[in-house]
């Protein structure tokens, strides 16, 4: 219960937006015009909601260079859960006309698509997935379908722990490792999400070269500098990450 209400806070803290309210109530309570607090609200909300922003943060600050070396064999290649929209899936309130068995993907579909790719092509012997469940909603399975659907074996596929966050896959990862070495291991998982799986996963004594998908654009136009919707969520995406590199690290986790 604490750990949900601490998770709650945070995401309410990470909230951009939530900064420009806070101002706006503040000029409010105050009666006063203060020219410095408005530009730098109105300043502050442009800066967050232009999609140059949130491109330039990750592509040129926040990525970590891949490592994939494509001359070698991957005893395995592991993807990063949480690829489905769980909670859609919890209420399953679904149309008469969605097929059985439907999975509903977010855009982590990527990286799905990326590991079925490099162990399909022979560069990887096996997909590791996390079983990320949520209340009867088991994602690992639907995923393991969707492979099947596309070409892989059984036998090339391992759902190999219960996982709820990144640290659990890479301490997953660490006792798959224990049982049976892993010798050549690719991690895959977002752009975004990589440098911290990564220190997650070097922190477990493992060292997976890395191939990150879901790349965000380097090239700039006048519509980068736009506000738009899309913009104000990748914000939100880059406090989250940077938030949660701190939380794991003052965990001892990265």
């Amino acid at each position: 219960m604490t750990d949900m209400f601490l998770n709650n806070i945070a995401m309410l803290l990470i909230t951009p937006l939530l900064y420009v309210f806070v101002g706006l109530v503040a000029l409010l309570v105050l009666k006063r015009r203060y020219k410095l607090l408005i530009v730098s609200l109105i300043l502050y909300l442009y800066v967050i909601s232009i999609p140059y922003t949130p491109n330039q943060f990750f592509a040129n600050y926040w990525r970590v260079p891949d490592t994939y070396d494509p001359s070698v064999t991957y005893d395995a290649v592991v993807v990063m859960a949480g690829v489905t929209d769980a909670n859609l899936h919890v209420a399953g309130n679904f149309p008469f006309y969605v097929p059985q068995n439907h999975v509903f993907y977010t855009n982590g579909i990527e990286r799905i698509w990326a590991g079925i790719y490099f162990v399909k092509k022979g560069f990887a012997k096996k997909l590791l997935f996390g079983q990320w469940k949520v209340k009867t909603y088991n994602e690992a399975e639907g995923v393991r379908r969707y492979a099947l659907s596309l070409g892989l074996k059984e036998h090339q596929i391992d759902l190999y722990a219960t996982v709820n966050r990144t640290i659990d896959e890479a301490k997953g990862i660490k006792a798959l490792n224990d049982k049976q070495p892993i010798k050549r291991l690719l991690l895959i998982t977002s752009e975004s999400h990589m440098r911290r799986a990564l220190a997650m996963f070097s922190k477990q004594g493992l060292n997976p070269d890395v191939f990150s998908t879901n790349r965000h654009s380097t090239h700039v136009e006048f519509s980068s500098f736009l506000p738009t919707a899309s913009a104000l969520e990748h914000s939100w995406h880059c406090f989250y990450e940077l938030a949660g590199y701190v939380f794991y690290y003052l965990a001892g986790d990265l």
